[in-house]
């Protein structure tokens, strides 16, 4: 009887045990199952946020490129403007120059037409000058030429004692040697290099002929002779060696 019981109970034992053992494996399956699930879940899940976080480091690679590419063709425009600028600034600073030159050829231009302005203003009023002392000359030597009153001519006949002389007494024609002579510079133009003398074909002045001007016995210059009139002459300057002003009393010595 007491084996039977046992029996039994090792019997109930061994079912109760290979029943545990069935239940603990089960349920470990079951927990394995569930594991593998949920590992394959967060897989998954990891997965799609790794897909996630590669699209988007795609997506920071090509704006990091696309900002790469700008910022270059940024810094290379900034190039191209500072060269610009510099090119700008070269240009500028030689228009500056230019017109800084400008300005003065053009302010020394204008003195130089002030200038002439009263050179031509004066040679007017000289021009004038000498035409006036020319018909005044004129009619100097048209008046000592006038024919005088016939009785006064009448009484100069009869007052004139005629004297015949014999060819041996009579005086022989001496040549005209021109000496230093005394004259005054009228007006002088440098510009132009010509100078007016008071002294003219009464004075024995020849046209064309060239003369040494002297002061105090220091000559410098020496003129020819252009135009000549009956007391006073225009004359070219040759060669200067000396001071010349309007006023200044000279002596003319013609060259053979």
């Amino acid at each position: 009887m007491v084996k039977r019981i046992l029996v039994l109970v090792l019997t109930v034992v061994v079912v109760l045990g290979i029943g545990y053992g069935y239940f603990v494996l089960y349920n470990q399956k079951e927990i394995q199952t569930q594991l593998r699930k949920e590992a394959e879940l967060s897989l998954k899940v990891v997965q799609k946020e790794n897909a996630k976080l590669r699209g988007k480091l795609e997506d920071l690679n090509d704006r990091l490129e696309q900002t790469k590419i700008e910022l270059e063709d940024k810094v290379a425009e900034n190039q191209r403007l500072q060269n610009n600028i510099q090119e700008l600034n070269t240009a500028l600073s030689k228009i500056e120059n230019e017109l800084t030159l400008l300005t003065q050829e053009r302010d020394v231009l204008l003195q130089k037409l002030d200038k002439q302005s009263q050179e031509i203003q004066q040679l007017q009023q000289k021009i004038s000058y000498l035409e006036e002392e020319r018909k005044r000359l004129l009619a100097e030597k048209k008046g000592l030429f006038a024919p005088a009153d016939v009785s006064t001519r009448e009484k100069e006949v009869k007052l004139e004692k005629i004297e015949v002389q014999s060819p041996a007494e009579a005086p022989q024609p001496q040549e005209n040697v021109f000496t230093a002579l005394n004259a005054e510079i009228m007006a002088y133009n440098q510009e132009y290099k010509f100078i007016v003398l008071n002294v003219g074909e009464k004075d024995g002045i020849q046209a064309g002929k060239t003369y040494d001007v002297s002061v105090q016995g220091r000559r410098v210059a020496r003129i020819k002779s252009d135009r000549v009139y009956e007391s006073m002459s225009v004359f070219d300057l040759v060669e200067k060696g000396g001071d010349i002003s309007e006023g200044m009393k000279i002596e003319l010595t013609p060259l053979e």
